[in-house]
């Protein structure tokens, strides 16, 4: 009888943790930006951020602007149904409305032509310096866009 307990605890315990492994995430937060176009959002793991992939939903937002958003030059964001993992967030504002972050070539490098940031900024940009782990809910980001480096 003693053995039985003792497996069904352990059977407990192990569904409660997978359960807990499967659970979804939101992440969210605020973006700031200077003109006008739809924003973008994205959730980014390692690999994409390296080969600069788009991630697909629901990794992927785009924030279309009211008039009210446009005049506080702010938005709020929230990624739902985030699986657990290492991300960092990339954000932009498409002023050309053409759905993609563009570049002109300076002194041989790609500078962006549209305001753009990162949740937790840095210059240069490492993968070390602006991952973050989704292992729960994450709230209270603030994204800043603007043209140049962050």
């Amino acid at each position: 009888m003693r053995r039985l307990l003792d497996l069904f605890f352990v059977g407990i315990g192990l569904s409660s943790t997978i359960a807990f492994a499967e659970e979804p995430f939101t992440v969210s937060g605020e973006v700031a930006f200077p003109k006008d176009g739809d924003i973008y959002i994205e959730l980014r793991t390692q690999t994409e951020q390296a080969k600069d992939e788009k991630p697909l939903p629901p990794r992927l937002l785009t924030i279309k602007l009211t008039p009210e958003q446009r005049k506080a030059n702010r938005a709020s964001f929230k990624l739902v149904s985030v699986p657990r993992g290492t991300y960092c967030i990339k954000a932009f504002q498409d002023t050309n409305k053409n759905g993609e972050l563009d570049f002109v070539e300076v002194s041989r490098l790609p500078a962006p032509i549209e305001p753009n940031g990162f949740y937790r900024p840095s210059w240069p940009i490492e993968w070390d310096n602006i991952k973050f782990e989704v292992d729960r809910d994450i709230t209270g980001i603030k994204i800043e866009l603007r043209l140049g480096p962050p």
